[in-house]
């Protein structure tokens, strides 16, 4: 599951550039990277010259934000509450309200 918020959470940065990393296949030393240990920061990988990786940081506090968002969304739909009258959708509108598309 912690690999997954970290997937979500690295989709949140450079966003106008699609498939912006990937993962390290050998690590400095030529040594292969088995596959069930390339998803770390450590072996994030830019696929773009104009990507910025994120760091380990802003990555770190983007899951957390993740997490609490869907445990908000959790909570609600399970005291049935999965429309405005919930806590996630108040928490989603005051974010949306304080920074209006424009």
């Amino acid at each position: 599951m912690e690999k997954d918020y970290f997937q979500l959470a690295l989709l949140q940065f450079n966003k106008s550039i699609p498939q912006w990393y990937g993962w390290k296949t050998h690590k400095d030393n030529g040594d292969k990277i088995p596959n069930n240990e390339r998803m770390q920061y450590k072996y994030i990988k830019l696929n773009s010259d104009t990507a910025t990786l994120p760091s380990e940081a802003d990555v770190n506090a983007k899951i957390q934000e993740l997490k609490e968002q869907f445990d908000l969304l959790y909570h609600d739909m399970v005291a049935d509450k999965g429309n405005k009258t919930g806590e996630w959708f108040k928490h989603i509108k005051a974010v949306k309200d304080a920074n209006p598309k424009e």
